[in-house]
């Protein structure tokens, strides 16, 4: 298996009392030599902000995408100086070394990801930062960690958590090919995990 990890931080965390420090310790405790993680900020309440602008005034399913991505690339710096870790370093393109990083994926979508063969991230709310922590698992050949607020219940499959409204419909579509996706809840009921 590889020991490439993507890791998807949900946005609502880094306003979460107490999320960031449980996620530092189980980076701290999991973290092995050789591997590679690389750690996805989602959008949080600030891609909610978008969302209600869009219901009040619609704009195209493209502005909206590409202004949730913008966020997810400003809650990338929020979450490295969150975390606080000295070596953790701010990339914008897929690591070729060993370590932790943190990645601000917007030039790596526009440039990369919408040329690459598999199948493509869809433009639009339906998207969201789950299914775009997918896809750069996919191009970068990583197993997939989704970090959420709570699970609620395990679940027998992606299209179940899908079904449950735990991650988006795209997610299933986009992580099909990888060889393991796991859900930890940070809150509730803790970084234990549920395995797929």
């Amino acid at each position: 298996m590889s020991d490439r990890v993507v890791i998807k931080i949900g946005g609502s965390l880094l306003a979460e009392p107490g999320a960031i420090k449980h996620i530092a310790d189980w980076l701290a405790v999991t973290a092995r030599p050789g591997q590679t993680r690389i750690l996805i900020a989602g959008g949080g309440e600030a891609v909610e902000a978008i969302r209600r602008i869009d219901a009040a005034s619609p704009v195209s399913p493209a502005a909206a995408h590409w202004a949730a991505i913008a966020v997810m690339d400003a809650n990338a710096l929020l979450l490295a100086d969150l975390l606080g870790a000295p070596n953790l370093e701010v990339q914008s393109q897929l690591p070729t070394t060993a370590g932790d990083w943190i990645l601000q994926c917007g030039d790596l979508l526009r440039k990369i990801e919408r040329h690459a063969a598999g199948e493509r991230l869809s433009i639009g709310w339906q998207t969201t930062s789950d299914a775009i922590a997918a896809r750069i698992a996919v191009l970068f050949d990583a197993r997939l960690v989704l970090l959420k607020h709570s699970l609620g219940k395990a679940y027998e499959s992606l299209r179940e958590a899908a079904a449950a409204g735990v991650i988006d419909a795209e997610t299933p579509r986009i992580a099909a090919s990888l060889a393991s996706v796991r859900f930890l809840g940070v809150i509730q009921p803790g970084l234990d995990g549920v395995p797929f």
